[in-house]
């Protein structure tokens, strides 16, 4: 069985050097209290969501405070929804397929994306969290479910 950070790496998440030193490059984070925060967690450019969705499951999995929901509820603690993208201005070169988790507490969704850098630390660019409504970045949403 591969590891998921051999998983991640065959998806094109890795996309990256490994960073200098054992430095972890810092996840941009949102308010702790933001009540409709995202999480940016991974690109790929190659189409193979589901190794990428099980590298970003087994870090999910290994806390065991965070819910796995349909859908994010603003306001609720520890429950995370996730949700495969397409970017919406995207870039030459740039990803195609964006992994995204939803929470209704912004500390929730910084937390969900520290543990990803942790344990993805050579992944660039780290995860990105940010509070508010997602349609200037993000289009084509499908709903997925963790394996």
């Amino acid at each position: 069985m591969r590891s998921p950070l051999a998983l991640l790496a065959a998806a094109g998440l890795l996309t990256g050097a490994a960073l200098a030193g054992s430095a972890l490059a810092a996840v941009q984070e949102t308010s702790p209290v933001c009540m409709e925060a995202h999480a940016i967690l991974a690109g790929s450019t190659n189409g193979d969501s589901a190794r990428v969705w099980q590298g970003i499951g087994a870090v999910v999995r290994k806390n065991r405070r965070w819910q796995v929901v349909g859908e994010a509820e603003r306001g609720t603690v520890d429950r995370v929804a996730f949700k495969e993208w397409r970017p919406r201005w995207p870039t030459k070169g740039g990803p195609d397929t964006l992994y995204v988790a939803h929470c209704g507490h912004g500390g929730t969704c910084n937390d969900v994306a520290k543990a990803i850098a942790e344990a993805y630390p050579q992944a660039t660019p780290q995860p990105v969290v940010f509070c508010g409504d997602t349609s200037n970045v993000l289009a084509e949403p499908k709903s997925v479910t963790l394996p």
